[in-house]
């Protein structure tokens, strides 16, 4: 394989010069992002994981006493004993340092609560752009799952961009608004389902079945992003629409 040159447009060109069989999509997705990361200095890390849950969590100031959904979470998985991690951040730079260290670490989910808008995600002190938001948690998320807990933010269009960027098996969120109450229920019943039925992982399959029936128990539309088996960044939306 042969880099070519650096555009005006910064875009990387990737030129397969022999190769008894051509490779796979998935194989070409993880090949441009481990250049593209390359070229803007950031390493890309593969690391061998567990079926275990990282949970970030980030609110308003007066959000911060009442509404701590990945607390809830991180206990109820405790309760069925697993071993969930969970850190509560305000700021960019905060979100950075723990993403970084996720990636090191060998766990599999990456859950994030935080409040969120169409193109936006938002920590206690500032907005980060989908696209900067992205870029922040690229580089850590190769064959690892995302699950949003975040309205609106989880659309089609940061979804399967971040999917092709990062190498990321899914990512799952909920399509609109939501209230903390059915968020918390849904989640904590999502886990506590899918780890019940298998401790040691989860497929495409089991995420989209069980959260399909997660969502219908609390009347809301979930959105599903993930990998065909062509490595194609396919979205489903899962549940019935909201009474």
């Amino acid at each position: 394989m042969e880099r070519g040159k650096q555009n005006t447009e910064k875009t990387v060109e990737i030129i397969f010069l022999s190769h008894a069989q051509p490779p796979s999509c998935d194989h070409l997705l993880t090949l441009v992002a481990r250049v593209y990361y390359s070229e803007i200095g950031v390493q890309m890390t593969t690391i061998t994981t567990t079926a275990s849950v990282c949970i970030v969590e980030s609110l308003n100031f007066l959000d911060k006493e009442t509404h701590k959904e990945g607390e809830i979470i991180s206990r109820t998985l405790r309760l069925s004993g697993k071993k969930p991690h969970y850190s509560y951040i305000r700021t960019r730079d905060e979100l950075e340092s723990f993403v970084k260290e996720f990636g090191k670490s060998e766990y599999r989910y990456l859950h994030i609560s935080c409040h969120g808008n169409t193109g936006e995600f938002y920590v206690t002190t500032e907005m980060i752009p989908a696209e900067e938001f992205s870029e922040i948690l690229a580089p850590h998320m190769k064959d690892r799952r995302l699950f949003l807990s975040t309205r609106l933010a989880a659309n089609d269009k940061f979804a399967k961009d971040f999917i092709r960027k990062s190498g990321c098996r899914s990512v799952l969120g909920p399509a609109g608004t939501i209230r903390f109450d059915d968020a918390a229920i849904f989640w904590t019943a999502f886990y506590h389902h899918r780890f019940k039925a298998n401790s040691k992982s989860m497929n495409r399959q089991d995420v989209l079945s069980t959260a399909t029936l997660c969502a219908n128990m609390i009347g809301e539309q979930f959105r599903f992003f993930y990998r065909d088996d062509r490595g194609k960044a396919k979205g489903k939306l899962l549940g019935k629409p909201p009474h």
